[in-house]
């Protein structure tokens, strides 16, 4: 998810936007900075930036298309205040290129999931042209499509899916969680911390003790970054022994996905940024 790269997806309908959250102060004085989402500015530059990174996980646009509202949309429509942006800061033109949405409980936004995604969801969830279909560079093909599409849509009635594959009763300590992404050019740079570090600064302020972020078992930079920040792999044996590792699920090397935690009872503050190898 937890958890990162769309040809050119159709717009989506407008919707109203939401109240501006609170504006509050840059975690870096100069240059890449992270600030709070702003409704007014900055949701079709999302939908832009979600594209860029994602163009060659979902080979579709339409696919994209509902990825972008199951992934980062739904979270701006739930819970601003605890979505983030990266901008590069600059005076000419300022530019997203990175983005943490997240959700303080899990359970609410699996509750209002429907609401603000079926609409849209199923309104794209239209079947590929032939020509789409037969496209050599769209791996997997038709079958994988149409399984796919199916998955998000069946997803509308279970939202809990998408969000984690293991037992709800785990929500009661980690209770928070998050998707973030940042352009491939601007990756590598040590800018998610920052991102991080913004959100666990406010969910704290809202009273909440853990979270819980899916990671790509595949994506070797972005679990050393939540290592290095003190998270610690959820001590579950998710995949019946398969992997011989705990918080990771069953699957293939491409599809494994491990649980990442932190304690924000316990653990450190991460306002200062980490400084990343």
């Amino acid at each position: 998810m937890a958890g990162d790269n769309v040809t050119t997806a159709p717009e989506l309908p407008s919707l109203n936007d939401l109240p501006q959250t609170d504006t509050t102060q840059d975690l870096q004085a100069a240059g890449p900075r992270v600030r709070p989402y702003n409704a007014a500015t900055d949701r079709q530059a999302l939908r832009s930036l979600f594209g860029n990174v994602y163009h060659s996980t979902y080979k579709y646009a339409d696919l994209t298309t509902i990825a972008f509202i199951i992934w980062c949309r739904a979270y701006l429509d739930l819970a601003p205040k605890t979505c983030f942006v990266l901008d590069n800061g600059t005076a000419d033109q300022i530019d997203i290129v990175g983005y943490l949405a997240g959700t303080p409980s899990s359970r609410n936004f699996c509750k209002g999931f429907a609401t603000v995604a079926r609409t849209d969801i199923e309104a794209t969830a239209a079947a590929p042209s032939r020509e789409e279909m037969r496209d050599p560079t769209k791996q997997g093909g038709a079958m994988d499509y149409l399984k796919s599409r199916s998955r998000y849509v069946a997803a509308l009635d279970r939202p809990e899916s998408l969000v984690f594959d293991v037992a709800e009763d785990f929500l009661d300590d980690w209770p928070a969680h998050f998707h973030m992404a940042i352009a491939p050019e601007w990756q590598g740079r040590g800018l998610g911390p920052d991102l991080v570090a913004a959100f666990t600064a406010e969910i704290r302020q809202q009273g909440v003790k853990g979270l819980f972020v899916a990671v790509p078992d595949k994506a070797a930079p972005a679990k050393k970054m939540y290592e290095k920040l003190e998270f610690g792999r959820l001590q579950v044996e998710l995949d019946r022994g398969e992997s011989g590792e705990m918080g990771v699920t069953a699957g293939t090397d491409r599809s494994r996905t491990v649980y990442y935690i932190l304690d924000l009872a316990t653990d450190p503050n991460l306002d200062e940024a980490v400084v990343l190898e």
